[in-house]
């Protein structure tokens, strides 16, 4: 697969999210200003697809902040993820992520105002979320994914809550 690194770059405004890793590649971000993207400011999609993310400031976004999904995975280490509308980091779909030392906090307030023909194309648990109001998770991970917290996190002040499990699983290898 191919391999990128993006260092020092303000990645903004993207209609179809910020960074997108997928079909094996690998990428490394490092120092970057992510924001105001329509979709993830980084998503990491399918087995063989792997990212790290290190001092990045993933914030502001339409979507979510970091979407690793489809046996993906990442490492991500001191980022500052924050006011994202939809959640900070989501991990679906057998995939893992590992935090170190990341700020996730002010995410998940659902602000915009969100379509009806999108809200159709949402899994029946995020719909719930948004019908209900009660906003997005800091880090949520489902169906069969692993979260693995290796110390110095703060995952607070997210509306949905901060960490939220369904049917994955999670694993505090330090304090947080």
């Amino acid at each position: 697969g191919s391999q990128a690194v993006v260092q020092g770059t303000a990645i903004h405004h993207g209609s179809a999210g910020g960074v997108n890793v997928c079909r094996h590649a690998r990428a490394v971000l490092h120092g970057n200003d992510i924001h105001s993207n329509s979709d993830y400011g980084v998503s990491v999609s399918g087995e063989g697809s792997e990212a790290v993310l290190r001092g990045n400031s993933v914030h502001d976004g339409l979507d979510g902040a970091v979407f690793v999904c489809r046996k993906g995975r990442a490492l991500l280490r001191e980022n500052d993820i924050q006011r994202n509308d939809l959640g900070g980091v989501d991990v679906w779909t057998g995939s893992t992520v590992a935090l170190q030392q990341n700020t996730i906090e002010w995410n998940g307030n659902a602000n915009r105002q969100i379509e009806q023909h999108e809200i159709a194309q949402w899994s029946p648990e995020s719909a719930a979320l948004h019908a209900a109001g009660t906003g997005f998770p800091g880090v949520w991970v489902r169906e069969d994914s692993r979260l693995v917290l290796m110390g110095g996190n703060n995952v607070q002040h997210n509306r949905g809550g901060q960490i939220v499990t369904e049917t994955g699983e999670y694993e505090q290898v330090t304090g947080n």
